[in-house]
């Protein structure tokens, strides 16, 4: 009897805190975190199950497990084991499969399956450049620094220029774009041509932007060239190819055959090996010129379209100059700050919007006088830490780069730019 009163008083069972409820130690859930993401674990059974791996190749004749690198297959792989949920996973996966008609039908069966569509599947590779680019599995943990190539293809001459500048040196912005718009054009085009018919992507941080416009403005306007008009077409997004994505997959298909690229300088020797036609210009972040500061005190940001103005428009009938609605921009000498605007290239619809904010001026375009950085961009710490680590697989006769980078001024704030390029 003692024994048993004895045995009831040492025991006491556990309760549960009301409201206070770690899901994340359920079994359930610990299980299903690990398969989303493809880490080794103990199914519902006990059973191990393995980490997540690439598959065999299959007989495909694309071979695409055979002529992508492995770094990019692991980099591929950790990006999708990054998602929250499976769902997550699915929708991205499902992003990448597109569905084409057979092009030939060949039944091997007296009754075959009718099937009407096949798939394309595509894999998403980032196009800045990583240093150091060694084979080594650290790496695919680590942040890098990221060697930026800004590419301007000539359709005349088939020759194009790469302009090449690492992380620390500028940004990847509209003041780059727009300093590098204007070095081509005062190079290579100078006098001798009088319009000029200019396409690119639409990515707002480069190229669709208020000061692009202004740049273009101000170079057509600009008395001492030729040039009297200038258009400008950004082609809708999935239904274009320009050259320069040509361009960059002869330099890709040229850098994956080293496997080991330490410095620019080598990346830069590559891309010039890669077609006699490729010029490469060295960036320098005393040559980025500040375009966003010098564009507001010549040009309005916000405008009413030329037929907007007077009490007879109705409100609603008023058009505002909104450039991430427009596909085609023309400019002329003619009409300084006038520019015509088309939601497609070629519409027959079409607006006119005065930018200038005095009448009848014509803005001298920016000059180094007014460069964007005082000194080298700052890097996020992070990003620093992890290059440190990465230091001991750095061949000797390379530290020297490496030496000065790490030099370089930190942020503890995520670059806008960079860190982006990292997720």
């Amino acid at each position: 009897m003692e024994n048993r009163e004895l045995a009831e008083t040492a025991y006491k069972p556990r309760k549960r805190v009301s409201g206070i409820r770690n899901s994340e130690n359920y079994k359930q859930n610990k299980i299903k975190k690990a398969k989303i993401s493809g880490e080794a674990h103990k199914n519902h059974k006990g059973n191990d199950v393995a980490s997540r791996q690439t598959g065999a190749s299959c007989r495909c004749t694309l071979k695409c497990m055979e002529l992508i690198p492995e770094d990019v297959l692991q980099s591929t792989l950790q990006f999708v084991n990054k998602f929250d949920s499976k769902n997550a996973q699915d929708t991205y996966l499902q992003t990448l499969i597109e569905n084409i008609e057979i092009q030939r039908k060949r039944p091997r069966s007296e009754e075959p399956k009718k099937r009407e569509f096949t798939f394309i599947y595509h894999i998403k590779i980032k196009g800045n450049l990583p240093l150091p680019n060694i084979p080594v599995q650290e790496v695919f943990y680590l942040r890098q620094l990221w060697l930026y190539e800004f590419c301007i293809y000539d359709l005349k001459t088939g020759k194009s220029v790469f302009y090449s500048y690492c992380e620390g040196v500028a940004n990847n912005g509209p003041n780059e774009v727009g300093t590098f718009v204007l070095d081509y054009i005062k190079k290579n085009i100078g006098n001798d041509a009088e319009e000029l018919h200019l396409f690119s992507d639409g990515c707002a941080g480069q190229n669709r932007n208020h000061a692009m416009i202004r740049i273009l403005l101000s170079l057509v306007a600009d008395q001492s060239n030729n040039i009297k008009e200038i258009q400008y077409y950004i082609p809708k997004r999935g239904h274009s190819f320009l050259p320069n994505d040509r361009m960059f997959g002869t330099v890709k298909r040229h850098i994956q055959k080293n496997d080991r690229i330490y410095t620019p300088t080598e990346y830069e020797n590559l891309i010039a090996e890669a077609n006699e036609n490729f010029e490469i210009r060295q960036a320098k972040t005393e040559d980025i010129i500040d375009i966003k500061k010098w564009w507001p005190t010549y040009y309005k940001k916000l405008v009413l379209s030329v037929d907007s103005y007077g009490r007879g428009v109705p409100k609603d009938k008023k058009v505002t100059f909104a450039i991430s609605k427009v596909s085609h921009f023309t400019l002329s000498k003619t009409t300084p700050g006038l520019v015509t605007t088309r939601e497609s290239i070629d519409c027959l619809v079409s607006h006119d919007f005065q930018l200038l904010q005095r009448m009848g001026t014509r803005p001298p375009l920016p000059s180094n006088n007014t460069p964007t950085y005082a000194g080298k961009v700052p890097i996020n710490e992070k990003k620093m830490a992890d290059l440190k680590k990465l230091e001991k697989y750095i061949p000797a006769e390379y530290q020297t780069f490496y030496a000065e980078v790490f030099s370089w001024p930190t942020t503890s704030v995520s670059n806008e730019y960079h860190e982006n390029q990292d997720d």
